[in-house]
């Protein structure tokens, strides 16, 4: 299985810390983020990683060589403009393959286990409900109960309900449990590649 960690964007949320580096490159506790993603898939038995770049792109570069690439075959997929997370992974799609992938946003500071979400049958039983029956779909989206109670929330990183279906795909997870909340996607998913190519086809 293969991840994608999202490193282009620019993060200009972070303020003046993204001024002089790239967001995936800030430090906390003398780790950077990129470093953590890294350690932590490898840790969980990911070998390949794919990184697009923008911002800053020739930062990272020299900091994946300075490190010998913290021991992974890391492919790096540059983007000439910035394309937003749909636009990077279909400018990425013959790095990414037809097998089901691990997405990261490359600016999330997270214990997730990674290892959770590496499943040999993805490609046959995309993902599971919580009485372990299998669920057709093309995203998996790891989701945390609400974390802006409030009407002021952020709408693009939330969904109202458990499963929101449309043309495209069906996103699932399995920590929320009750269907009326708002829920905060957590930046971490499986994508099945045939989202991508369905995309392409509108």
């Amino acid at each position: 299985m293969k991840a994608f960690i999202l490193c282009a964007g620019f993060g200009s949320r972070m303020g003046s810390l993204t001024k002089e580096k790239p967001k995936c490159l800030i430090e906390i506790n003398g780790e950077t983020l990129l470093e953590r993603h890294l350690k932590n898939l490898r840790s969980a038995g990911i070998d390949e990683v794919i990184i697009n770049l923008h911002h800053k792109a020739k930062a990272v570069e020299e900091y994946l060589r300075e490190n010998n690439n913290f021991d992974l075959e890391i492919s790096i997929s540059k983007e000439s403009e910035i394309m937003g997370t749909g636009g990077a992974l279909l400018h990425a799609k013959d790095l990414i393959g037809s097998d089901p992938f691990l997405l990261i946003s490359g600016d999330i500071f997270t214990n997730y286990p990674f290892s959770k979400l590496i499943k040999k049958d993805w490609n046959v039983n995309f993902s599971w409900r919580n009485d372990g029956s299998p669920v057709e779909g093309l995203a998996y989206l790891v989701g945390i109960s609400h974390l802006y109670p409030t009407k002021e929330q952020d709408d693009d990183f939330t969904w109202p309900r458990l499963l929101i279906n449309d043309r495209l795909s069906r996103f699932i997870s399995t920590l929320i449990t009750d269907h009326d909340k708002g829920y905060t996607y957590a930046g971490i998913a499986v994508i099945n590649p045939t989202l991508l190519r369905q995309a392409l086809a509108i």
